[in-house]
């Protein structure tokens, strides 16, 4: 007993981490994915969104996704922000709040329909896996089957040869 309670922490902490990693949840291990993310609070929104669309192009489906989560807040942040200047100047130069109509670049544009991609990408992924699901239980009940049917006939030659 005081063997075992002396050699209890020692396992390696890479085989605990593994087991670990492996009964995470997707929900979990998205939330560790987000956590390896970097800061992308410097980064302007030109480079927000090239470091998105590299990231849909490069990474795997929930990564790319986590990362465009992330990066969604700076981007929408950084337009709105030049949205206000927009409108104050048009405010200086004259114009009534009312009739502002802020005129950005193509940036939010790109950046959801990119999102929206990756988004279409991993509905499909999962339809795909849930109809292998599908097909592999149907496999999986023909062969009970098979085995019912070998249990209740008599054996013969023939059948034991399957």
């Amino acid at each position: 007993m005081n063997q075992e309670l002396e050699n209890v922490g020692k396992e390696p902490l890479e085989e605990v981490e593994v087991v670990l990693v492996a009964e995470l949840s997707e929900e979990e291990h998205e939330l560790a994915v987000v956590e390896e993310l970097p800061d992308y609070s410097h980064l302007n929104k030109e480079d927000l969104l090239k470091t998105a669309l590299a990231a849909a192009s490069q990474k795997e489906l929930d990564e790319a996704i986590a990362i465009f989560k992330t990066i969604r807040p700076f981007i929408e942040q950084q337009i709105s922000e030049e949205k206000a200047v927009a409108l104050e100047k048009f405010i200086e130069e004259g114009g009534e709040k009312d009739n502002f109509e802020f005129k950005g670049d193509q940036t939010k544009e790109l950046f959801n329909k990119a999102f929206q991609e990756l988004k279409l990408k991993k509905e499909d992924a999962r339809r795909r896996q849930d109809e292998e699901k599908k097909d592999n239980l149907k496999k999986k009940e023909a062969i009970l089957e098979e085995i019912k049917k070998l249990n209740d006939t008599e054996e013969t030659a023939a059948s034991l040869k399957r």
